[in-house]
């Protein structure tokens, strides 16, 4: 599927805001699972048939103790389309430490789950932080959640091998976590400017709204969209499926 538009705003017209104030704990200290099978070095550098190459896949899925953990159910296909924003409100016992964001997509059996976007903040020098705020934005990217599946969001003190171990002892507590997601309104399809100037469709309620695509018959759930710079300053992404074995 190609889908163009004037600009990348355009692209995702709308917003969904997933939220969650459920307190949960993660520390600079331990490497989880989920750390070791996302990296694209390590992994890929294995030898023989567990070289992994393709899309970061764990199966089956599971949570990772060393995350605070945050799911929601897809009551409806949902299509990233952009870089989704994370806001934390959170509170640890040293300054400068990173607050990393991984995001997946979880089957409706839990037999696998699939990395979509990551990103990382750091917290700046200084005194620890009390009930602190952070707000940043992962990598772009355009991903179809299908109804049914799980949206997870990990939020660690610790994402290495890909990124490197802090330095800095810390305890984190993640106070309240949501997550803004640009979305591309199918039935609508890209807008026109003046369209999008009408304003967006913000969610706000926790609740993930999507709009329904023709079911998919293949064997392979995950679905990814590779952006591509188009001709004349717009914006095109295409739409392709995306099939790769399991990293663990």
């Amino acid at each position: 599927q190609y889908v163009s538009a004037p600009d990348w705003h355009d692209l995702h017209p709308d917003e969904v805001v997933l939220a969650d104030d459920t307190a949960a704990s993660t520390s600079t200290a331990e490497q989880g699972p989920a750390g070791l099978a996302t990296d694209p070095i390590s992994g890929a550098t294995l030898p023989g048939p567990d070289s992994y190459k393709g899309c970061r896949i764990m199966s089956p899925s599971e949570t990772d103790p060393t995350t605070a953990t945050y799911e929601f159910e897809m009551s409806d296909d949902l299509v990233l389309m952009g870089g989704a924003v994370v806001d934390l409100t959170f509170s640890a016992d040293a300054a400068g430490i990173p607050l990393a964001v991984r995001v997946w997509d979880v089957d409706e059996a839990g037999e696998a789950q699939a990395l979509v976007t990551r990103g990382v903040f750091r917290v700046e020098d200084g005194a620890a932080p009390t009930q602190a705020t952070a707000r940043f934005q992962l990598s772009p990217q355009g991903y179809r959640f299908r109804v049914g599946h799980q949206l997870k969001v990990e939020v660690t003190g610790n994402d290495s091998p890909y990124l490197q171990e802090s330095n800095i002892a810390a305890d984190i507590t993640v106070h309240r976590m949501s997550i803004t997601m640009p979305r591309y309104d199918e039935d609508r399809g890209a807008p026109t400017s003046d369209e999008a100037a009408d304003g967006r469709d913000d969610q706000g309620d926790g609740a993930p709204s999507g709009h329904g695509a023709d079911d998919d018959s293949g064997p392979s759930p995950w679905w990814l969209l590779v952006a591509v710079a188009a001709a004349g300053g717009g914006a095109a992404l295409w739409l392709r499926r995306s099939r790769a074995r399991p990293a663990t």
